[in-house]
């Protein structure tokens, strides 16, 4: 037995969807347009690396420099 999908699921799909191609299509426009900078990308890369590979959820070094002593959050392992 085959289900239809309703009215408001397709437009929450076709929401999802259109959202993900135009945020796409606007990231990679930012990138081969030379608008994002090599510091930036390193911050991003090394908060996914802490919190995929040493579980610290997105810690990078650039937050001891800006707050030299976090909260409790930050330091919960």
């Amino acid at each position: 037995m085959r289900k239809l999908i309703n009215l408001t699921d397709l437009v929450v799909y076709l929401g999802i969807a259109a959202y993900s191609i135009i945020m796409s299509y606007y990231a990679l426009l930012k990138y081969l347009t030379f608008h994002t900078h090599a510091a930036d990308l390193g911050i991003f890369a090394q908060a996914l690396a802490s919190t995929l590979y040493y579980h610290r959820l997105f810690y990078e070094s650039v937050d001891i420099a800006i707050i030299p002593r976090p909260g409790p959050i930050a330091t919960a392992s």
